[in-house]
């Protein structure tokens, strides 16, 4: 194997020589807490439409204005009479209203509100101008057998 190897070889790159000197740990990731908030876009469904029952969770004193916008890939199911959105088919709109997230005191209100049974994922809002809005919602996190197709009063 030796024979393989040029004779002349120049000394290693900086780079090379900082992998050669690595020892396998891996630095503490950046915690939540050590980032600036960055606003963020919300598409809500369900309750949270109501712009004086968001104003309430965000702890607003104005209602905040809530524009109509539209989410594929998502379906609701019911937990009771409460609307969860699931994974649904790529064509399959979900209704709902997009706001703007403007504090960390917001998004941890919004995620006390939601409890564990949701987490935050990933979306594209549409709003009936077309324009197209990248952001959040909350997806149902919990035992799916608690979901029905249809609202049940409670």
């Amino acid at each position: 194997m030796a024979e393989n190897i040029p004779p002349n070889l120049p000394p290693p790159s900086l780079m090379v020589r900082k992998f050669m000197r690595w020892d396998g740990t891996i630095p503490p990731l950046v915690t939540k807490e050590d980032r600036p908030f960055k606003e963020k876009w919300f598409f809500f469904y369900g309750t949270l439409m109501n712009p004086e029952a968001l104003a309430r969770v965000l702890n607003r004193s104005e209602k905040p204005e809530l524009p109509h916008a539209i989410v594929f890939g998502q379906k609701i199911l019911y937990l009771g009479e409460y609307p969860a959105a699931v994974q649904g088919e790529a064509d399959h709109p979900i209704d709902g209203v997009v706001c703007m997230i403007e504090s960390q005191e917001e998004l941890n209100r919004l995620e006390a509100y939601e409890t564990k049974m949701y987490r935050v994922d990933g979306c594209t809002a549409w709003l009936d101008d077309d324009t197209e809005i990248w952001g959040f919602l909350f997806v149902w996190d919990g035992d799916m057998s608690l979901l029905r197709e249809s609202p049940v009063k409670v």
